[in-house]
């Protein structure tokens, strides 16, 4: 494909060099500290959580939903925050015992079976009061999720004070089936070490598949509810980028670690590049990736991070560096 562009190798050296900024700041909480990560079952599931929320809306409601879950689950099982101490982790080992306590809650199939009797197709359980009615009675945990209270949160240095709770049943039967997995048995306890070390492991297709699901199952049977290509593309890629040491060189694997949203789709078209689909996009960009010798996850991240933060990117690098007046346009 062309581009239309006179020196792509600038610009996509430059877009991996956004990606390591993508990294410093958006995945900050972890970055000089992965270890946390693997040890951690609770950050674990707030990685995992911070990715899977992430669906095609306003990026600030998916931080809200997820940080009401954290929240829930939290303040249910009476997670501390302290980090490093032997109270926090004697904590941490009690609140999973009692996760696992609770492990028949984490069914989705109560909602599936419940809209099925009722004919609701896809309309939201939460839409009708009597269906609302019967699967909170029957659930106490899925009660808590489906309750609206106030949470405080901080998202790109902005502080929020909201009410909210999990309006829809996508993100309701997502929590579900990912607290399900962790409590299933103790080896997956921590979402982030199960997907690491199959990653090490070499397993990629086999970790997109655990959470995509099998093509043509059964809703009730998918791994986790409403994860798609964008999602387990995203996980993947940032889990990818915390652990450099792990190398992906096949085509068809490195087309599973980079996700296409709608702004890298604006990024693809500003640079002039003709693409039929979200699959053409990847393949271009890993091509370009091989050519230059670029780092294939951190052009994902960097085309994401230029797409979402051009105005951030314009004032901190280019405002006080470039005339404008005497520039010309490509």
């Amino acid at each position: 494909m062309e581009t239309g562009l006179k020196n792509f190798e600038a610009i996509i050296k430059n877009i991996e060099y956004l990606g390591e900024k993508y990294k410093e700041e958006h995945l900050a909480e972890w970055n000089k500290n992965t270890d946390l990560l693997e040890n951690d079952w609770w950050e674990g599931l707030k990685f995992f959580f911070k990715h899977s929320f992430m669906r095609g809306r306003r990026d600030v409601l998916s931080n809200e939903y997820c940080e009401f879950a954290l929240t829930i689950i939290k303040e249910k099982y009476n997670i501390d925050d302290p980090r490093n101490c032997a109270i926090y982790y004697s904590n941490l080992d009690e609140a999973y015992k009692n996760l696992v306590k609770d492990k028949h809650y984490f069914d989705k199939k109560i909602i599936l079976q419940a809209k099925q009797n009722l004919g609701s197709g896809r309309k939201s359980f939460l839409k009708d009061e009597k269906l609302k009615e019967e699967i909170i009675n029957k659930n106490p945990v899925i009660r808590m999720f489906v309750t609206p209270r106030n949470i405080s949160f901080k998202w790109l240095n902005q502080e929020y004070n909201i009410t909210t709770r999990l309006e829809n049943d996508d993100d309701t039967m997502m929590v579900l089936d990912t607290l399900k997995f962790i409590a299933s048995k103790f080896e997956n306890r921590n979402i982030y070490k199960v997907i690491k070390d199959n990653l090490e492991n070499k397993q990629i297709k086999e970790v997109y598949e655990f959470l995509i699901g099998p093509r043509n199952v059964n809703i009730s049977e998918k791994n986790f509810h409403a994860i798609g290509d964008k999602i387990a593309t995203l996980i993947i890629r940032d889990i990818l980028l915390l652990n450099p040491g792990i190398e992906i060189n096949n085509q068809n694997d490195l087309e599973l670690v980079f996700p296409v949203d709608t702004w890298v789709r604006r990024i693809a078209r500003k640079l002039g590049i003709q693409f039929e689909n979200d699959n053409a996009i990847k393949k271009f960009f890993i091509s370009v990736c091989r050519e230059y010798k670029i780092n294939v996850p951190k052009c994902a991240a960097g085309l994401w991070y230029l797409g979402f933060q051009s105005l951030d990117i314009l004032i901190n690098f280019c405002l006080d560096k470039v005339d404008l007046r005497s520039a010309k346009a490509v």
